[in-house]
């Protein structure tokens, strides 16, 4: 089958891209600026604007599936127009394409971000709406982007969303936010802990979830592929019970973090990363529903998902592996 990978280079996108080199599937994986981590499968690699209309049609051209894994996450405020930029006018650019092109499946990606987290106490699955209102510049753009794909499903497009929760695991070539906040516990750099937690799903079970998708599930439907939900102090055990270096950490209450948010944003601009701790991840965290539903993924596309401790050692195997540990 000749499958087309949008955000390749990703976390998710690479992952992915492992799972169907390893069927022998023949790949066109669209890169931008790099493409480490996919340099040593056979596979087409197509340089690609996501913005550029003309270049993602012909990045669709003669593809029988598209899987479109590439978005902006972001938590910084200031990164809204770039956010709503590549999730939600990038995504207009796949479906149209592919409603020129026709392949015979797209599979996009979406999030758990895009339903509305309250209840919070009340499990989560897919009958719940979307956020309708409040939410980060990314939730809003995700809820816009899943809504051009299923609206294109309604008009004859064959396509199905996956709707990951936060995800982890190896291939993290550029340290995710999740990722970034794992190596820090595990070397004990994080000096505090923030209030909440949240669902956490490993990235090599979403993988088999879209080598299913490519010919089990409906068109037209959403699919949540969550995994295990841990408050950011049990997160922390967890990872000192893995290997990590023990470390007395308080919590802060919220309305201390909120007066840290200055120091927070200049500390990130001196490293030359986004901060970790922002408006919009207190926020997140605040709101993560903690009984997040997988039955109709598990029902549909044969889904699971690994116990925690066993994905945060294979987390930490690749990390350790790869030097960043």
């Amino acid at each position: 089958m000749r499958i087309g990978i949008t955000g390749a280079a990703g976390h998710v996108g690479n992952n992915v891209s492992l799972a169907l080199a390893e069927q022998g599937h023949d790949l066109r994986l669209m890169v931008n600026r790099s493409h480490k981590g996919l340099d040593h499968l056979n596979a087409e690699l197509f340089s690609c604007d996501l913005l550029d209309a003309d270049q993602v049609r012909a990045f669709t051209e003669g593809m029988d599936v598209i899987i479109h894994t590439a978005a902006r996450i972001s938590i910084d405020p200031s990164d809204a127009e770039q956010v709503w930029a590549v999730n939600v006018k990038g995504t207009e650019h796949i479906v149209k394409a592919c409603l020129h092109t026709k392949p015979q499946r797209l599979i996009h990606f979406s999030t758990i971000h895009a339903f509305d987290p309250f209840p919070l106490e009340e499990p989560l699955d897919e009958t719940r709406p979307v956020l309708k209102s409040g939410g980060t510049a990314y939730d809003r753009s995700k809820i816009r982007a899943e809504e051009i794909v299923l609206e294109a499903a309604q008009a004859g497009l064959n396509a199905v969303v996956l709707s990951p929760s936060s995800v982890f695991g190896p291939n993290d070539q550029y340290p995710s936010l999740l990722g970034r906040a794992i190596i820090d516990l595990y070397k004990g750099r994080m000096p505090a802990l923030i209030p909440g937690g949240y669902n956490f799903v490993f990235v090599e079970d979403i993988a088999q979830a879209t080598v299913a998708a490519l010919k089990e599930g409906r068109s037209g439907e959403k699919y949540l592929l969550s995994g295990h939900y841990l408050s950011l102090k049990k997160l922390a055990e967890e990872i000192h019970l893995a290997g990590g270096r023990r470390r007395w950490r308080p919590i802060l209450p919220t309305a201390l973090l909120k007066l840290l948010l200055p120091f927070f944003a200049l500390q990130g601009k001196l490293q030359g990363q986004p901060p970790l701790i922002t408006s919009e991840s207190l926020k997140i965290l605040n709101e993560g529903p903690q009984d997040v539903r997988f039955d109709k993924a598990a029902k549909e596309l044969g889904y699971q998902a690994r116990p925690f401790p066993e994905a945060l050692r294979l987390t930490l195997e690749w990390f350790q592996e790869n030097r960043y540990l």
